[in-house]
């Protein structure tokens, strides 16, 4: 099956950029040639976006979050980058291939993330969920809810255990500092912290990708029972274990922040040259923290949604 994209820009503004504009569309198609053996077809829209437009909202005119299909509106909350920037990049720069390499690694990442969702969604139920009543879509989510609290709930120890972690080498890093240790007694002592954190990384990256994928399965259930019951604010009592769960999440939302990560950003990345240990390490990061950040988003909007609820119950 060949995968589509789409790539709006003005005529003039890429002529002016000395094709900076076009140039990463044709990067990205040939990345995700080489990755998939398939081929990106890329659709080119010439002048129908201004320079300096808000690219989302033009593009979510058409791809919007409001869409009766919910995995095209599942589509539209989590599959977007902005890379207005790169077009000060040169073509050949490793900067520019690399930022070409990640976004189609992404692309593919979030095509195999989507069709088991919609593989999930299918085999949930043998009539359409636009059947179901209240009561049919909250047993569907309570089916499902467990493993995606449990996910949300362990994140916490394991977002403690690493800034722990990292907090107790940064001590002993700079103790070694202060007494001039040289320079090999302060690598070797970053390769220790590399080793210890590596496994708890990979849990980090495992509950994040369960939360993720547990989310925008969720998603389209969870919305629909809050437009059912936004009409019937008594219905509130009836979806309280998922008003409870999204209390939850939203703990660790508000506690960390949307976009914090459990250790210092990009240092993993800085010090990949020393180890592979280090460049896992700076992709279990990288990936964790996209895949937690498109699930907070989306449990922020249900979080906001049972806000109007109770809103409206007590009044």
């Amino acid at each position: 099956m060949t995968a589509v994209g789409f790539w709006s820009y003005a005529h003039d503004d890429n002529r002016s950029a000395g094709d900076g504009i076009l140039a990463p569309a044709q990067a990205v198609a040939a990345e995700y040639d080489l990755l998939t053996g398939e081929e990106l077809r890329v659709f080119v829209d010439r002048d129908a976006i201004e320079w300096g437009d808000n690219w989302r909202a033009k593009i979510d005119a058409g791809l919007t979050e409001d869409n009766p299909d919910e995995l095209i509106a599942t589509t539209a909350r989590t599959q977007y980058v902005d890379w207005s920037k790169l077009r000060l990049v040169a073509p050949a720069s490793s900067e520019h291939r690399e930022a070409a390499h990640s976004l189609a690694a992404r692309l593919v990442e979030i095509e195999g993330r989507m069709a088991a969702v919609q593989i999930d969604n299918e085999q949930s139920s043998s009539t359409e969920d636009e059947a179901d009543g209240l009561a049919e879509l909250i047993a569907k989510i309570d089916a499902l809810i467990p493993d995606w609290l449990d996910a949300v709930i362990a994140a916490r120890t394991v977002a403690a255990q690493l800034k722990a972690t990292d907090q107790t080498y940064d001590q002993e890093e700079v103790r070694l500092r202060r007494r001039g240790a040289p320079r090999s007694a302060i690598t070797a002592r970053k390769l220790r912290f590399g080793s210890e954190m590596h496994p708890v990384m990979t849990r980090y990256h495992a509950l994040a990708t369960t939360y993720s994928s547990r989310t925008i399965v969720l998603d389209p259930l969870v919305t629909k029972v809050l437009r059912a019951a936004s009409g019937h604010p008594d219905d509130l009592a009836l979806i309280s274990d998922i008003s409870d769960s999204v209390d939850e999440a939203m703990i660790n939302i508000e506690a960390n922040g949307k976009t914090e990560a459990p250790t210092a950003h990009g240092w993993y990345e800085e010090h990949s040259r020393l180890s592979r240990t280090f460049r896992e390490l700076a992709r279990l990061e990288k990936e964790g923290l996209k895949m937690v950040d498109e699930g907070n988003a989306i449990v922020e909007r249900w979080a906001a949604q049972l806000e109007e609820l109770r809103a409206k119950a007590l009044s």
